[in-house]
């Protein structure tokens, strides 16, 4: 409750001076409260048009789907809508989504194992399809306190896993058949760059020889980094937070591996539909559909990552933007004093009349 309604609340009791003093409030800010009554009554019911349809779509994605991505449903629906106010209205109405904590630690480097160096410097983007790939290793808990082990090859360019492998263990031979496996759903990695951790599955001779045969360029992230490979930890996130309702496990290994289990759609490698969460339809084309496109929801993956954003053409650059860079005042170098620099932190501007900066 604000101080203003509480001294609404007792304005009968008490004088409203009186509350306005024990409470260090301003009267005319509580009269200027008072008189924007209409128009917060207006916005609450607003609010609750806004919170049934947030309710929908949390009830549609299983309870998953946090602020992000129930704006991101919203927009897609053409509603117009603040992320700012969606997190609000949910917070206010208690609506959360399914969060998970990591328990299991994932990647432990080979000490022996070939320095490799970070080819990606954590640009999950690529100009075109089959240019950058990135892997990595997830755990899918069952009841017991037992694990099948997941791993994956996604496109940069499009997030589509190209490659998948699942077993009941975590040897090399489980992100070999991950790669070999998108090799052969891409007919070929021939010049491409595959980015993982330095878990010691990708670390091993066995998968710098898999990636010379294929003629892929290896690239890992900094030791017990998660961001160096931050978008396809998200991608793992996305899937067992989506299909996990949240459950603890997945239960017995068959039905983690069935494909009729939600949000699965577990193929054999020549199918082109790798294990997703809330899979993009099979016929979606990477070389039309990158990340981030606007193109129907019908033909857009479900499982959006927010990460950098693809690079601008400067040509595109518009004179707003370019006016925020650095710049030195002509001024300056008139009155012969140092060059002073102006930022887009500092919002200066130029008082035309007195030609002189105004801070």
């Amino acid at each position: 409750m604000s101080r203003f309604q509480f001294v609404h609340d007792h304005r009968d009791a008490y004088e409203v001076k009186r509350l306005c003093q024990v409470l260090d409030v301003n009267r005319s800010s509580y009269y200027k409260w008072l008189g924007g009554a209409g128009a917060r009554a207006v916005r609450r019911r607003e609010d609750e048009v806004l919170a049934e349809r947030i309710r929908r779509i949390h009830a549609d994605s299983g309870g998953a789907y946090g602020s992000p991505r129930v704006t991101a449903e919203l927009r897609e629906s053409g509603v117009r809508v603040n992320h700012k106010r969606v997190a609000r209205v949910m917070r206010t109405y208690s609506i959360v989504g399914i969060r998970l904590r990591r328990r299991v630690r994932t990647t432990v480097p080979d000490p022996a194992a070939q320095a490799v160096p970070d080819l990606f410097e954590r640009d999950f983007t690529a100009p075109e399809p089959g240019r950058k790939y990135m892997g990595d290793i997830t755990y899918l808990p069952l009841a017991g306190g037992e694990f099948l082990y997941l791993a994956t090859v996604l496109d940069c360019f499009s997030r589509k896993v190209v490659g998948w492998s699942i077993a009941d263990h975590m040897r090399t031979g489980l992100v070999t058949d991950a790669l070999r496996m998108a090799a052969a759903t891409r007919g070929g990695l021939d010049g491409a760059v595959f980015h993982s951790d330095h878990g010691a599955q990708y670390g091993s001779r066995a998968f710098a020889g898999l990636c010379s045969e294929l003629d892929v360029t290896q690239s890992m992230g900094a030791v017990g980094s998660s961001a160096d490979n931050a978008a396809c930890e998200s991608f793992h996130a996305s899937l067992k937070r989506e299909t996990l309702h949240g459950a603890h496990d997945y239960g017995d290994p068959a039905t983690c591996r069935r494909p009729s289990s939600p949000g699965w759609s577990a193929t054999t490698p020549g199918a082109g539909t790798p294990p997703t969460a809330t899979s993009a339809p099979t016929n979606t084309n990477d070389a039309t559909t990158p990340l981030n496109s606007r193109s129907p929801r019908d033909n857009r993956p479900r499982v959006h990552l927010y990460g950098r954003r693809p690079q601008q053409d400067p040509q595109e650059t518009s004179p707003a933007t370019k006016s925020d860079a650095r710049q030195i005042h002509p001024q300056a170098k008139q009155n012969g004093s140092p060059a002073r620099l102006t930022s887009r932190h500092a919002r200066s501007r130029l008082d035309k009349s007195q030609s002189r900066l105004i801070l």
